[in-house]
């Protein structure tokens, strides 16, 4: 994945993320365990992230944060039986 790979930047994952989201969810498509597992811990996340830097709380997650914590989602997720 290009964002845990630090290739893409956090804003513009964060923006594909919710543009290809809400395509999916439009056009019908639904996840099952265990990827939804996985996408409701980025969804999650992301909901703690702001994309504009100058709209952001003390409280949201940095870019690396986001980074980070995505990498350990995905690296939890493939190890898991």
């Amino acid at each position: 994945m290009q964002f845990t790979q630090d290739t893409l930047p956090a804003p513009a994952f964060a923006q594909a993320w919710w543009q290809t989201r809400r395509a999916a969810r439009s056009n019908g498509e639904r996840v099952r365990d265990p990827l939804q597992e996985l996408f409701n811990h980025v969804f999650l996340l992301l909901e703690d992230y702001e994309v504009a830097p100058g709209l952001a709380e003390p409280t949201d997650l940095t870019a690396a944060e986001l980074r980070a914590a995505v990498t350990e989602v995905c690296r939890n997720r493939s190890t898991s039986p």
